[in-house]
C-alpha cells in the first residue's frame, strides 16, 4: 500500500463545484464527497445521511431530525440536495478514474442525535436503535451502487463517521430534559450495529473505515467488526492507547493519520517538514524503528474542514498531500521530487515538533471550541515538549507551546456592546474593601473568596 492523502469529508463555504475542484486539485489520489453544513440542517452530517434513507421518514424539529410516520419536507429537501450534490460531483470527477471516498454517519452517532416520534433520543429506544442501524446498511448499499454508476471509481472507500460512539458507550449522552443521562451501550450491541453496516459495505465491494476523533478511540469494539481502518486525530490520541493501535496493526488493519490542524491555526502554520517529522516519530513509537517498514499511510486533517477559512481549508489539504508524499520518498517508495524542506531534526526535536502539533490541537478545542478532550491537569502533564525546548534552546520555534499564552477567541458568539466597560480579572474587584464587614468580606472578617469559574463563564458568554 503506497501513501497517500485525503479529507474527512466537511469543507466552508456554500459552493459544491468550487470545494470539489479544491478537492480533486490538492488530495487527488483520494478525493471525496464533499460536505458543506454551512448550506443548512438538510446539508449537515445527520440530514446528509439521512438523506439516503428510504425505509423511514425523517423530519426537522427545533430540536433536530426526529423520526416520523411520513417524509416531511426537509428530508425531501435533504434528498433533493443530496441528488444535485451528486450529480455536480459527477461532472466535475467523471473523467478523474481513480479512487474516491464517500461518508456517512455512524448508526450510534444517529441515535444519539435523531429523536423518536414521541421525543427524545433514538438511543433510549433498542427497536429503534436496530432501526436506524439496519435502514442505514441498505442506504449503503444503495449510495455505494449509485456513486459506482456515476463515477465507476477503481477504489470506493466508505467512511463511517462516529464522534459520538466513546460518549456512547460511557453513557454520557443527556436526555431531552439534561438532568440524565441515556442508559450505557454495551460493547457487543454496540459492535453488532457496526457490523452491520460494515458488512453492507463489503458487500458493495467498497472499503470501510471508522472515523473517531476523541481520544479514547474503542478499540475493542472495533476488532469485533469487520471495519478495515480507523481515521483518528494524532494530537489528541494518549500514549496509552498506543498498545492497542500496535495490535490493530499486527491483526492487519490500517490506521488513518490526522495531522494537520482543523481549524486556521492562531499561530505560526506547521510545515510540511515538521508535520512529517512527527508521523515518524509516531511510527518509531509503534515499533516501526527504520524508515522503510512502516505500512502506507493516509494522512488527513485532524477532523473535518468546516470550521476553517477557504485558504486554509485548501492549504490543510496541501500539507496532508505534502506529508504523504514526504513519507514515500523518505522510505523510497518513489523518486525523489519534494524532500523535507528543512535539515533532518533530532529524536528530540522531532517529538518536539509532534508535542507542538498535538497542544495546538488542545489550544484549540479548549478556546475556540469549547470542547476539551483532555482535563487541565492532563494537559498541563504535557511538559515533555516545554521542558526540552527550555534545556535546549535551539528547539524553540514560534509554535512552541512555552511561546503562547491562551489561545485564539471564539468566534461561534454574537458579539454584543456592553453599556459599561466588562473587567477583567485583574480589576475586577479594585475599590472593594477588605475591612471587616466590608463588601469584600465576609460576616467573619476573613476576605470572601472570589469565583474565577462563574467570572469566566460570565466573559466567555458576553464575548
Amino acid at each position: 500500500m503506497t501513501n497517500r492523502a485525503t479529507g474527512i469529508g466537511s469543507m466552508p463555504g456554500t459552493d459544491l463545484a468550487e470545494a470539489t475542484r479544491t478537492v480533486l486539485g490538492e488530495v487527488g489520489d483520494l478525493p471525496y464527497l464533499v460536505e458543506l453544513p454551512a448550506r443548512g440542517p438538510t446539508a449537515s452530517m445527520t440530514g446528509r445521511t439521512l438523506a439516503m434513507v428510504d425505509g423511514l421518514a425523517f423530519d426537522l424539529q427545533p430540536a433536530g431530525w426526529r423520526l416520523t410516520g411520513s417524509p416531511g419536507i426537509d428530508h425531501r429537501r435533504a434528498s433533493s440536495l443530496l441528488r444535485q450534490d451528486l450529480d455536480t460531483t459527477e461532472e466535475i470527477v467523471r473523467d478523474h478514474g481513480g479512487p474516491f471516498k464517500i461518508q456517512v454517519t455512524g448508526p450510534w452517532t444517529l441515535a444519539a442525535t435523531v429523536e423518536r416520534p414521541r421525543g427524545d433520543k433514538a438511543l433510549a429506544d433498542s427497536g429503534a436503535r436496530r432501526d436506524l442501524a439496519q435502514a442505514l446498511a441498505e442506504a449503503v448499499r444503495t449510495h455505494c451502487a449509485d456513486v459506482r454508476r456515476r463515477l465507476d471509481p477503481t477504489e470506493l472507500v466508505l467512511q463511517i463517521d462516529e464522534p459520538a460512539l466513546p460518549t456512547v458507550l460511557a453513557g454520557s449522552v443527556p436526555t431531552a430534559s439534561g438532568f440524565h443521562r441515556h442508559r450505557s451501550v454495551t460493547p457487543a450491541d454496540a459492535a453488532r450495529a457496526l457490523t452491520w453496516v460494515a458488512e453492507a459495505v463489503s458487500e458493495s465491494g467498497a472499503t470501510s473505515v471508522l472515523h473517531c476523533c476523541a481520544p479514547d478511540l474503542p478499540l475493542e469494539v472495533l476488532r469485533s467488526t469487520p471495519i478495515e481502518a480507523v481515521s483518528c486525530d494524532l494530537g489528541v490520541l494518549p500514549e496509552s492507547r498506543y498498545d492497542d493501535l500496535g495490535g490493530w496493526l499486527d491483526a492487519g488493519r490500517t490506521v488513518w493519520l490526522g495531522v494537520v490542524p482543523a481549524t486556521d491555526p492562531d499561530d505560526e502554520p506547521p510545515t510540511g517538514a515538521d508535520l512529517t517529522a512527527g508521523v515518524l516519530t509516531w511510527w518509531r513509537a509503534m515499533g516501526y524503528t527504520e524508515i522503510e517498514t512502516p505500512p502506507g499511510t493516509t494522512v488527513t486533517p485532524a477532523c473535518g474542514l468546516a470550521g476553517a477559512s477557504p485558504a486554509w481549508a485548501k492549504t490543510a489539504l496541501g500539507l496532508s498531500q505534502q506529508v504523504a508524499r514526504n513519507l514515500s520518498v523518505e522510505q523510497g517508495r518513489m523518486e525523489p521530487g519534494v524532500r523535507l524542506r528543512t535539515p533532518a531534526r533530532s529524536p528530540a526535536g522531532a517529538r518536539a515538533a509532534c508535542h507542538a502539533c498535538r497542544d495546538r490541537g488542545h489550544r484549540w478545542r479548549y478556546y475556540v471550541m469549547d470542547q476539551p478532550t483532555v482535563s487541565d491537569g492532563e494537559f498541563d502533564g504535557h511538559a515533555a515538549a516545554r521542558g526540552s525546548r527550555g534545556r535546549l534552546p535551539e528547539l524553540r520555534t514560534p509554535d512552541s507551546p512555552t511561546q503562547h499564552v491562551g489561545g485564539a477567541v471564539s468566534t461561534q458568539f454574537t458579539a454584543v456592546e456592553h453599556a459599561e466597560r466588562l473587567l477583567s480579572l485583574d480589576n475586577a474587584f479594585s475599590g472593594l474593601s477588605s475591612s471587616p464587614g466590608g463588601p469584600g468580606s465576609s460576616a467573619t472578617g476573613a476576605a470572601a473568596p472570589s469565583s474565577c469559574a462563574s467570572s469566566r463563564s460570565t466573559a466567555w458568554r458576553s464575548t
